[in-house]
């Protein structure tokens, strides 16, 4: 609807003058009296999946289950500080408006006990029984992303984050730089030294720990085994011989590396010119070798065994040979004239 004003100048009663007129027009929408339009400005945050239930994440304020059972009605809602909220009440008998549920603490129920035949409860039930497995008051579990999740009561659950303070160096008595390895749960991690040893010449060795040693002897000695066998026939051995029988000198002629259901040997068949045969169950094979989880390669005058699944690498060119395994596989539990793998040298032979 148009609205119309106008503005007009005032002259004197008794002296004509000009009457000057200004008109102005403007059109309007009709206000309607039914509704107010408003405008609401809303900011999206990031959503963050910060609760957790059966493997499920949820983000804050996000309804994680409403249903009922029996005569009662839950309600479970992830609340803005990470935690599952827990509410029920009774349901209505016939169709109402939704009550507005009222947080509680559920109460365990227990049957009637028969007179005749008392059951007393010996078991504590679970504070957070809707979890898959039910958690128990302060039992702690891992979620990922480092973040660690504690079951409080009534199915309330807190969830913080892991912060992993930097651990310090330690010093290797073998003389290697400690190399970095991950916590189990994939979180944090730590410094470990790994377990080296080497034989050379006739012969000499240094073992796991640093420890340097000679010793000669015309046998099959043990370099390294496991004391409580953890891998299913593991392995590694060196076969000398006296290679001067004036001075009684050994030489390695041997390598041998058992792994499972593989012997590997690295056999010395001509001294000059320097050859070298590798044989796996006694049958010789071409280099590069690969089958059932260990591999054999050639590296410059070395060759070279790998069992990636253990991180055990073992080398051997005909004079000299080194024996390299992870310390959080090995640690304090080998035998053998490569020591004991325990970054001390107190202890070995």
């Amino acid at each position: 609807t148009p609205t119309h004003s106008t503005t007009t100048g005032s002259s004197a009663p008794t002296t004509p003058s000009t009457v000057q007129t200004t008109t102005t027009s403007a059109w309007t929408p009709t206000p309607t009296p039914v509704s107010t339009l408003s405008i609401t400005t809303i900011t999206v945050s990031p959503i963050i999946k910060c609760c957790e239930l059966n493997d499920t994440f949820y983000a804050s304020g996000e309804v994680v289950y409403n249903g009922t059972h029996g005569d009662t009605c839950y309600f479970v809602n992830c609340s803005l500080s990470c935690t599952l909220e827990f509410y029920n009440w009774s349901c209505p008998s016939t169709p109402s408006p939704t009550p507005t549920p009222s947080k509680s603490t559920p109460t365990s129920s227990k049957p009637l006990p028969t007179p005749s035949k008392p059951t007393p409860s010996t078991t504590k039930p679970p504070a957070c029984p809707d979890f898959d497995p039910p958690r128990q008051e302060n039992e702690t579990w891992w979620l990922c992303d480092c973040f660690m999740a504690t079951c409080k009561y009534n199915n309330t659950v807190e969830i913080v984050r892991v912060e992993c303070e930097p651990p310090p160096m330690p010093t290797c008595s073998n003389g290697l730089t400690p190399v970095r390895v991950s916590d189990p749960d994939g979180c944090c991690w730590h410094w470990e030294c790994d377990c080296y040893c080497t034989g050379w010449g006739d012969p000499h060795y240094v073992t796991f720990d640093g420890l340097y040693y000679s010793y000669q002897g015309n046998c099959t000695y043990v370099l390294v085994e496991e004391i409580s066998p953890s891998v299913d026939n593991f392995g590694v051995y060196i076969d000398n011989y006296h290679c001067d029988p004036n001075d009684k000198v050994s030489c390695p002629r041997t390598l041998i590396v058992r792994h499972e259901t593989q012997e590997v040997l690295i056999k010395t068949v001509h001294m000059m010119p320097m050859e070298v045969q590798v044989q796996v169950n006694r049958q010789a094979v071409a280099v590069p070798y690969k089958k059932y989880g260990l591999e054999v390669s050639k590296s410059g005058i070395n060759y070279v065994v790998d069992i990636p699944e253990l991180g055990v690498l073992v080398s051997y060119n005909g004079l000299s040979f080194s024996v390299r395994l992870p310390y959080h596989r090995f640690g304090n539990n080998t035998k053998g004239q490569c020591g004991t793998c325990t970054n001390t040298t107190s202890d070995d032979c």
